[in-house]
C-alpha cells in the first residue's frame, strides 16, 4: 500500500537583524533528506515578525530560532499540523508550548529522524482516513449481523477513518465467472507440485476475479469468508490471499476486520505483508500460531520456497502453500481489538516449525517475552506476524492514532 504524500511548509523564526540564510538553507536541505519520500518540501519560509498569512500547509515544520515563537504556532496549529522542532536549544521549542492549550495536532521532535517517523505517521493518519475496505461474506443476514457483533465498523470510520463495506457472494459470483486464473494458477503450479490440478486452477480464478474487483470498485484491502459449504464456489482462498498480500494489498481470511487492521498497519509502516493465525499452542517461552494463507514475501522481496498440500489433509476441497519460512527469524507479533481502540505487540523470533498433515499448513512456533501476559491482555485469537523487530515503532503509530497500546 502506498502512504499518501503530503505538502510541508518549513517555517523559520528568527531574531530581527539576524542572518539566517546559510542556516535556514541547511536544515531545509536535511528536512528534505530526511522526509524524501514521504512528504513534499516546499521552500522555507523565514520571518523576525508576524506569521505570513498566505501559509497554507497542511503540515508545518516549526524550527524556532528564538525564543517567544509561541503566537506563531498557535496560528500554525490553527492551519494544520506542525511538526517543532527542539533539537538545538530545546528550550526555545518549550517555551513555545506555553502558548498553546492542547497539542492534539503539535508534534515535537528531536531530531531529523523523529520528524521522517512523525511525517510518516501522519501520512499513514491521512490515508487510512481515505482507505475503502471490502468484507465478502455469505449472503445470509445472520452472518453480516455476525460480522457486526464481532467488529465495530463505526468505530473503524470514527476512529481511523476506514469505511468497511459488507458484500454478500451472489454479487461477487458474475466476476468469479468470467475471471481468467490460468497465470496465476501457472506461477503456483511451476514452482510446487499440486495436490489437485484443478483446486490450484479454481484458486487462481478466485485470486484473479478479486484483483479485478477490488481494482474495479477502489477497495484497497479486502477480508473474505472462506467458509467451504457457505461461500461455494468461492471457498479455501489462501494461495490468493498469499499472492494479494504480496502484492501490496491487505488479504484477510475469516473476514477478520481486526486482523485485517493490523495487517494494513504493518503495510503502510513497513511496506511490507504479514501473515495471520490462530494462537494454537502455548509454553513458557513461547506461542504457536497456526493459518494456511502465506505470503510468499514474508521475509523479503525474494519468494520463500514453498510445497502446494490439500487443504486441512483432504478434509475440505481446497489447496494452499506450505511455505519454508525459516527458523531463527526475527516477528513482531500484533492485535488490534474490534473497534481499533487497543492494540497489542511484541517482538519474538521462530524456533520451530511444527508440522501436522490435517491441520493449517503453515504453523509457527515463536519465542516472546511474556506469552501468558501477551494471551491475557490479547482481545482475540488471531494474531498477526510480520518480518523483523519494529513493535517501539508500531506502538508509537498506534498510540499517534489514539490507541491505548500495551507493548511487552
Amino acid at each position: 500500500m502506498l502512504v499518501k504524500k503530503f505538502d510541508l511548509q518549513p517555517v523559520f523564526i528568527y531574531y530581527e537583524g539576524e542572518d539566517v540564510g546559510e542556516i535556514v538553507a541547511r536544515e531545509t536541505a536535511n528536512l528534505t533528506e530526511a522526509l524524501a519520500p514521504i512528504a513534499r518540501v516546499l521552500a522555507p519560509v523565514a520571518f523576525s515578525g508576524h506569521l505570513p498569512e498566505d501559509l497554507t500547509g497542511p503540515v508545518f515544520f516549526l524550527y524556532p530560532l528564538r525564543l517567544g515563537c509561541g503566537e506563531a504556532l498557535a496560528k500554525l496549529q490553527e492551519k494544520g499540523d506542525v511538526i517543532l522542532f527542539a533539537a538545538d536549544l530545546p528550550y526555545r521549542a518549550l517555551d513555545a508550548l506555553e502558548e498553546i492549550s492542547d497539542r492534539a495536532n503539535v508534534h515535537l521532535v528531536f531530531s531529523y529522524g523523529e520528524a521522517r517517523e512523525k511525517a510518516l505517521f501522519l501520512g499513514i493518519r491521512d490515508t487510512l482516513r481515505g482507505l475503502h475496505v471490502l468484507a465478502l461474506v455469505p449472503d445470509l443476514p445472520s452472518y453480516t449481523a455476525l460480522l457486526d457483533r464481532r467488529y465495530d465498523r463505526s468505530a473503524l470510520r470514527h476512529r481511523l477513518g476506514v469505511e468497511v463495506d459488507i458484500l454478500g457472494k451472489d454479487e461477487f459470483l458474475a466476476w468469479f465467472a468470467r475471471a481468467d486464473g490460468e497465470e496465476a494458477a501457472r506461477a503456483w503450479l511451476a514452482r510446487a507440485r499440486a495436490a489437485d490440478e484443478n483446486e490450484v486452477r479454481r484458486t487462481g480464478q478466485l485470486y484473479q476475479a478479486l484483483r479485478n474487483f477490488l481494482e474495479d470498485r477502489g477497495y484497497q484491502a479486502v477480508a473474505i469468508s472462506c467458509h467451504a459449504r457457505k461461500m461455494d464456489p468461492l471457498y479455501v482462498p489462501c494461495l490468493g490471499l498469499g499472492r494479494l498480500r504480496d502484492e501490496g494489498i491487505p488479504a484477510a481470511c475469516e473476514a477478520d476486520l481486526a486482523s485485517l487492521t493490523g495487517m494494513i498497519l504493518v503495510d503502510l509502516l513497513r511496506n511490507q505483508p504479514a501473515f495471520m493465525g490462530n494462537v494454537v499452542g502455548m509454553d513458557a517461552h513461547t506461542i504457536t500460531l497456526s493459518h494456511c494463507a502465506m505470503p510468499l514475501r514474508l521475509m523479503g522481496d525474494e519468494p520463500l520456497p514453498y510445497e502446494l498440500a490439500d487443504y486441512h489433509g483432504g478434509r475440505w476441497p481446497g489447496v494452499t502453500a506450505e511455505v519454508e519460512v525459516p527458523v531463527g527469524a526475527p516477528l513482531t507479533v500484533l492485535r488490534v481489538s474490534r473497534s481499533a481502540e487497543t492494540m497489542i505487540v511484541t517482538e519474538g523470533r521462530i524456533v520451530a516449525r511444527p508440522q501436522d498433515g490435517r491441520a493449517c499448513r503453515n504453523t509457527l512456533q515463536v519465542e516472546v517475552p511474556d506469552p501468558a501476559l501477551l494471551l491475557r491482555k490479547t482481545s482475540g485469537n488471531h494474531h498477526v506476524l510480520a518480518c523483523g523487530h519494529f513493535a517501539g515503532e508500531l506502538a508509537r503509530l498506534g498510540e499517534f492514532l489514539g490507541m491505548d497500546v500495551t507493548a511487552l
